[in-house]
């Protein structure tokens, strides 16, 4: 049972110490949390030049530390835009419409009465069309966050680390081994 001493604090035994810790505020959606590693260092990254983590006894500023948690954002459509541009990019694409594009607004300079407007490329028309899904993918996963926002974690919950200062999130490479401990992943931050 908790005892008075000196001053008006109150000191626990053991078990009623224990107790309380177990009853703490438990996890939820949009929490910011620190990492802190079994050897007293923590998880910090700069993020803005630098996405490489690093753990520090001392971090120069604290925001370096800082992470919210988010539920699982979705990525299929960024994911498709990613790889069409490096597609398009590999063919030589943005090279050839950046010329196509020059040469039509000499072709109208030399011609104004020419109005017509040539039909967009195939491919322009399709990266017009996944930029449009992932806007929209981007704004879904602001509404599901803004549903989940306060929901309390549950084991085996799948969730996202948002690094504060930066914007970019945590991620593991599981193709590349970490820099110092050889065992690990690499982890890093991304947008």
């Amino acid at each position: 049972a908790p005892t008075m001493s000196k001053g008006g604090t109150v000191e626990e035994d053991e078990p009623a110490q224990r107790e309380r810790e177990e009853e703490q505020d438990p996890l939820c959606i949009a929490d910011y949390i620190t990492i802190k590693t079994p050897n007293g260092g923590f998880m910090s990254a700069e993020g803005v030049l630098d996405d490489s983590i690093v753990t520090r006894r001392t971090p120069e500023l604290y925001d370096d530390c800082v992470f919210q948690i988010c539920p699982q954002q979705q990525y299929s459509a960024a994911k498709e835009l990613f790889e069409y541009k490096s597609e398009l990019q590999a063919d030589g694409f943005f090279d050839k419409t950046a010329d196509e594009q020059s040469v039509a607004s000499s072709a109208r300079m030399v011609n104004p009465e020419d109005e017509e407007e040539p039909e967009e490329p195939r491919e322009l028309k399709i990266l017009k069309s996944l930029e449009t899904g992932t806007s929209n993918e981007k704004e879904l996963n602001k509404k599901y966050f803004e549903q989940k926002r306060g929901i309390t974690l549950q084991f085996g919950n799948t969730v996202q680390l948002l690094h504060r200062k930066s914007g970019k999130y945590l991620t593991i490479n599981p193709k590349e081994v970490a820099t110092t401990e050889r065992e690990n992943l690499s982890v890093y931050l991304s947008p």
